[in-house]
């Protein structure tokens, strides 16, 4: 049996890839597409209207091997305008940030199995395809 500390609170499957991103940001959509390509099931999470936990921000930034902190866009407006520039949050505050504005998530999450990724392009999703899945037409 697995430790609870060990167990996340996000799905974590080979055959799903999940995105997470704020509908209007610009890398969504084509990253969905890009996701669908794949063999695999998708799952879109718009966090404009699904409010993530702090548990589960501070896991995916654990995925990701960064702080809550650095997936925080903060060059954008909304950010700008509540704490100006060169600020950096603690874990509390960024959670805080993302929960209540989601719109500053820098770059859609993606993730499948164990792994996740920030899409800076969409064909950042390429590497969550699995090598059963190279036939894949990017549309």
């Amino acid at each position: 049996m697995s430790n609870p500390e060990e167990m996340g609170v996000i799905a974590k499957s080979e055959k799903l890839i999940t995105l997470y991103s704020h509908p209007s940001h610009h890398l969504t959509t084509k990253c969905l597409a890009v996701a669908k390509a794949s063999k695999a099931n998708v799952e879109f999470v718009d966090i404009e209207k699904t409010k993530l936990t702090g548990t589960v921000w501070k896991e995916l930034a654990e995925m990701l091997g960064v702080k809550v902190d650095d997936i925080i866009a903060k060059n954008h407006p909304a950010f700008l305008d509540k704490y100006g520039k060169d600020v950096s949050l603690t874990e509390e505050s960024a959670i805080k940030f993302l929960q209540h504005d989601s719109i500053v998530l820098a770059h859609p999450i993606a993730v499948r199995g164990e792994k996740a990724i920030q899409a800076t392009n969409s064909n950042d999703i390429m590497k969550l395809h699995k090598p059963d899945s190279k036939d894949a037409k990017l549309p």
